[in-house]
């Protein structure tokens, strides 16, 4: 019984003394993390002024080099908050020169890290700092075996931002994406592979056709209406509504076949001809426009009822009528 209880009084003192060690050790690692947060933080400050002069006037003023850890972390995080804030174009350069020259051997070694957040936060500074000079790292890195899919989608977006020349070749080689990730790969290409996505639209995943219709739409593409308009004559009910869609933002009207879609089955579809007719208010498109106030969907007829009332302000009843609708 005496044995019993020393072992059991054994244990509860390493027991205690574990635990009292693990507490300390939790203490001083989270200590010297705020100290470290803080040392880099007066770096910031510190570095601050002379980046903003640098990025202003990078010509006449000095240059500052990184020397240790902490300073570079300090300069990388200096520049992400500017980075994010500058308008001109001439700072962007700057501030990608800069971050190409000195950032590159520290992106490549973080990239081959274990750690995946440390691969996805370098993966967000070497796009929002346009370093272009990791363009083969990146191709490398998409292409092993072992990717996840958060860092496969990030690249892709990369890579349209420095409008890589391969981009579709890699696009096509990958699993299907979300509409979101297409979507701001889109937006990141330049006109240039907006029109080699054009040129091979059909072998394109379905959700990216689907958005290249709709950046058109939201850059006012202008130059890619006659893409528009072949895609219009779609037997795919979402392709036509995403056409009609971008035309509408585009202030563009297929006068050649607009028509057809007054009568269109789909709600949708007669919604945005009742949206463009309401846009450009001209006298040449009210019996389009009289149908489409009698159509059976509240938003069709109230569309078209309100551009009727601004081409006859005078007609009482047709305000009505159009009140009356919206109101329901």
């Amino acid at each position: 019984m005496g044995l019993t209880v020393g072992i059991i009084t054994a244990l509860c003192i390493y027991a205690t003394l574990f635990i009292t060690i693990l507490f300390i050790y939790v203490i001083v690692t989270r200590l010297r993390e705020i100290l470290r947060d803080q040392r880099v933080q007066q770096l910031k400050d510190y570095y601050q002024p002379s980046i903003l002069a640098y990025i202003e006037n990078p010509d006449s003023e000095k240059l500052i080099l990184p020397e240790n850890h902490l300073q570079y972390e300090a300069i990388e995080l200096t520049m992400s908050d500017i980075v994010n804030y500058v308008n001109s174009e001439e700072q962007l350069v700057t501030i990608s020169s800069y971050m190409n020259q000195h950032f590159t051997k520290r992106y490549e070694q973080a990239l081959q890290s274990k750690k995946w957040s440390k691969r996805m936060n370098t993966l967000y500074f070497i796009g929002d700092f346009r370093m272009k000079s990791l363009e083969a790292s990146l191709v490398q890195l998409i292409n092993r075996e072992k990717i996840t899919e958060d860092e496969r989608n990030e690249i892709l977006i990369i890579l349209a931002k420095f409008n890589y020349e391969q981009l579709l070749e890699q696009i096509l080689k990958q699993p299907s994406l979300s509409i979101f990730t297409y979507q701001l790969m889109l937006t990141a290409s330049n006109d240039q592979l907006l029109e080699t996505f054009i040129d091979h639209h059909e072998s394109l995943p379905y959700k990216m056709q689907l958005g290249l219709i709709q950046v058109i739409g939201e850059r006012k593409l202008l130059k890619f209406i006659p893409f528009l308009e072949e895609r219009l004559m779609s037997d795919d009910k979402e392709v036509r509504v995403r056409v009609l869609k971008s035309m509408y933002e585009l202030d563009y009207i297929p006068e050649h076949c607009y028509q057809a879609f007054v009568s269109s089955p789909h709600w949708e579809e007669r919604l945005f001809i009742a949206k463009m007719l309401e846009k450009w208010i001209d006298s040449k498109y009210v019996r389009d426009l009289q149908v489409l106030n009698m159509d059976e969907n509240y938003l069709v007829g109230t569309t078209a009822g309100r551009a009727l009332s601004f081409l006859f302000p005078e007609d009482k009843d047709l305000m009505e009528s159009a009140i009356g609708r919206g109101s329901k």
